[in-house]
């Protein structure tokens, strides 16, 4: 499987991560939402046709929930792929789940 480096920009209101190929190459994204000052909601998540079958959701997820971890922060799966992991994974993920879509 390639490595993805994922970097994470914020804005007002959330931010989005981005993984990038060795290339410099964007594969994939995952936007959030700061819904309050413990809670973000990740909304949408899109991997590029190129990087399907890669990992990109993944390891983009991965880096979503280690921030969270680290900040002491729970989320909202409102994205289909971050729900359908968070309902397959419901042990790994029990500490992070807020409130269902």
């Amino acid at each position: 499987m390639a490595e993805f480096r994922v970097t994470c920009e914020e804005n007002e209101d959330g931010g989005v991560y981005r993984a990038w190929d060795a290339a410099g190459t964007l594969a994939g994204y995952m936007t959030w939402r700061q819904i309050t000052p413990e809670e973000r909601s990740l909304d949408h998540t899109k991997v590029e046709e190129a990087f399907g079958g890669q990992g990109v959701g993944l390891r983009l997820l991965a880096e979503a929930m280690a921030d969270a971890r680290a900040e002491h922060l729970r989320l909202r799966p409102v994205c289909s792929f971050v729900a359908h992991y968070f309902d397959k994974h419901a042990a790994e993920v029990a500490d992070l789940r807020g409130a269902i879509r």
